[in-house]
């Protein structure tokens, strides 16, 4: 039905345009030494008025010249595109094309309200003072002409798209985190088992956000990441023990995982998401932005300026964070943490069931008496 009644339509092309920064840009003649002022030169002479945001435009129009110049040497009209819409790609199995009608729809739907933030944010930015400081930089050192102008709009524009696909991962960990924090504030299970669950459900989410990710982006180590992450999510969802029995066959038993277990897989799932996010941060450029600055960029508006001090202060964060943590697993660590219940609860789990002896009792007999 959806395939035959509906055609999902993606979202619009442009976040940033070239006319929102001047409308009559279509007027402003154009500059044909443009591309070979930025190729041909190794540096440019940036002499800037004076201003509490010169550094910070300084370093924000030396990406901005970088970025162009290899733009410029993959294609010379890169400024000037026959379309900006994205090209369908074509679905070559029965599963692609159940999922691309199923899902393309609320796909398209998000990306649209994301797209639409971002273009809010941007505008909301435009009016402010920093951007006004950068745009009069921008024009002494580029000039006012048509190329100058789309440029400018053209690199915003890279960056938004790429933006909104951070801004949907942003919010499926917003969902999953709200739903987790929920669940285990009205969850009634032990605080072991409640704690052992939530590190199950958290890496079951990884792998279903891995999975997705795999799926459109085709890339096969993605989706071996995922198949890894729903491994152990489903051990620690329901943890078992594979032993020989008797008739030599194979025996699954159910676990009870100990407090100092969950406290290391807690700390070591943590470390590996500090070690993603520091990562990221530590590797991105300005020709292929980390997935950190684009979020924050994407809430600022301000896609012009690397958040230097913001990812700075979230990697102190994440130190610091890291840091409590291994100190709580320590705790777990010494000797003599493992209570007597939880280890009569471990025991039981490895010899399971245990049977309770029966005691039949037999009712008392009389003496019998001589001559009666």
């Amino acid at each position: 039905m959806l395939s035959y009644f509906v055609k999902p339509q993606p979202p619009r092309a442009e976040i940033v345009s070239a006319r929102e920064e001047i409308k009559s840009v279509d007027k402003i003649p154009p500059d044909p030494a443009f591309a070979s002022r930025l190729m041909q030169g190794y540096g440019l002479a940036l002499v800037l008025t004076q201003s509490e945001f010169s550094q910070r435009n300084a370093d924000a129009l030396e990406s901005m010249r970088s970025w162009a110049k290899e733009n410029f040497q993959r294609d010379s009209s890169f400024l000037h595109p026959v379309t900006l819409s994205p090209l369908e790609e074509p679905r070559q199995t029965v599963i692609d094309c159940l999922v691309f009608n199923l899902f393309s729809g609320p796909r398209y739907t998000l990306e649209r309200a994301a797209g639409d933030f971002i273009h809010d944010r941007i505008q909301d930015y435009h009016q402010s003072k920093p951007y006004q400081s950068f745009r009069n930089n921008y024009y002494e050192v580029f000039g006012v002409n048509s190329e100058s102008i789309r440029l400018l709009a053209r690199y915003q524009q890279e960056r938004a798209k790429r933006a909104v696909d951070v801004l949907l991962c942003a919010f499926y960990w917003l969902v999953v985190g709200i739903a987790l924090a929920v669940a285990y504030l009205f969850w009634k299970p032990l605080e072991p088992v409640k704690g052992q669950r939530m590190l199950g459900y958290t890496w079951l989410a990884l792998a279903l956000f891995y999975l997705g990710l795999s799926w459109t982006e085709n890339q096969a180590h993605i989706f071996v990441s995922a198949c890894i992450c729903a491994a152990m999510g489903f051990y620690l969802r329901r943890p078992i023990m594979v032993t020989r029995g008797e008739d030599k066959g194979l025996d699954f038993r159910l676990l009870n995982l100990s407090d100092r277990t969950i406290a290391i897989t807690t700390w070591i799932t943590f470390t590996l998401l500090a070690m993603q996010i520091i990562t990221w941060i530590h590797t991105g450029n300005r020709y292929d932005p980390d997935p950190v600055t684009l979020f924050l960029q994407s809430f600022s508006g301000d896609l012009l300026h690397d958040p230097v001090r913001t990812k700075g202060n979230i990697v102190r964060l994440l130190g610091a964070a890291w840091l409590l943590i291994g100190l709580w697993t320590s705790r777990h660590l010494k000797p003599g943490a493992t209570t007597n219940e939880q280890f009569s609860r471990e025991l039981a789990s490895l010899r399971g069931p245990v049977e309770t002896p029966v005691t039949v009792s037999r009712p008392p007999q009389r003496k019998s008496r001589a001559g009666v």
